[in-house]
Parts: structure tokens; C-alpha cells; sequence
């Protein structure tokens, strides 16, 4: 019986323990209120970085709205600008073949309140992997690369939704 709870009481104290921490799982932010109604714009259903963001935005308690819903007029928006992949080779073998490259993806955005004030103008995101070349396995190269540009994307979603976390919100 003793042996129980003392165990009980240990598991009890290492809850406290991580919890005054300031323990929290990663991915998980706190987003302000006036930002937890959005709409994204361009509404693109099919583009991977707006599927990850939302995905993102949805497990972090925000609803993302679509225009035709009738919550869309009051939602705030966050309006993608652009997106861009880039690649450049950063190390060359001994033959003049380049045998590392560095992937980065670039996010520029803004976000306004549902009165239209701009809260965060001309904001961007950019993540960075780098990327190993071997020009006798091709094909396992670019299934490589494919493999980096969707970490990219998850990456840039998340740091995106951290920046929404601390947005200086009225």
C-alpha cells in the first residue's frame, strides 16, 4: 500500500515539477483572441504551403474561414504574398561538381484585423536545409530534395504560427 503511493505522490511531483517549468509541447502556441477567427487569402486549396499552414493554424485552436462564411467578415486576414523556393550550390567536389546545395523557402505576408488595419505589414518567414548531391544516385537526390521542400514547408508553417503569437494585437 505504501509503495503505491509514494509512487503516486512521485509522479504527482514530477507533473508539478515540469509543469512550473514552463513546459509546453512544440507546435503549440498561444494565439490572441482577435486572431483566432482567419481567413487566408489567396484562398488556394491545393497549394501544399497553405494546407500545412492551415493544418497548423487549426491545431493551435484558430478557425480558418473561407468567404463564404458568414464568420468571414469578421475574421481577421492573413494575406500570403509570395512563396518562393530557391537552391544554390554552396560546396564543390574536388572535380568542379557541386556536391551540397542549401534549399530555402520564402514566405512573405501581412495580417490585418477585420476592420482592414494592417496589424503585422510585410512580414516573411524563410527556413534553410541543406541538401547533399550525389551525381551517380539521382534519382535518391531528388526524392531528397522533395523530402526537404516539404520539411521546408512544415517549417515555415509552424514559424509562421509563432509569429502570430506574439503579433502585436490591439
Amino acid at each position: 500500500m505504501f509503495k503505491s503511493s509514494s509512487k503516486f505522490i512521485t509522479l504527482i511531483a514530477f507533473f508539478c515539477l515540469l509543469a512550473s517549468c514552463g513546459f509546453h509541447l512544440r507546435g503549440n502556441f498561444d494565439i490572441p483572441n482577435s486572431l483566432r477567427i482567419m481567413r487566408i487569402l489567396p484562398n488556394q486549396p491545393f497549394d501544399p504551403f497553405q494546407r500545412s499552414l492551415k493544418k497548423t493554424l487549426i491545431s493551435n485552436g484558430v478557425q480558418v474561414v473561407t468567404d463564404e462564411d458568414p464568420r468571414a467578415k469578421d475574421s481577421a486576414k492573413l494575406t500570403l504574398q509570395s512563396q518562393l523556393f530557391s537552391e544554390r550550390n554552396v560546396a564543390y567536389g574536388s572535380d568542379g561538381q557541386p556536391n551540397r546545395a542549401l534549399l530555402t523557402f520564402n514566405v512573405s505576408y501581412q495580417i490585418s484585423d477585420a476592420q482592414g488595419k494592417l496589424l503585422i505589414p510585410g512580414a516573411s518567414v524563410q527556413v534553410e536545409r541543406e541538401l547533399t548531391l550525389n551525381p551517380t544516385a539521382y534519382l535518391a537526390t531528388d526524392n531528397e530534395r522533395a523530402r526537404l521542400r516539404n520539411d521546408l514547408i512544415i517549417d515555415a508553417a509552424s514559424q509562421l504560427a509563432r509569429q502570430l503569437s506574439i503579433a502585436p494585437v490591439p
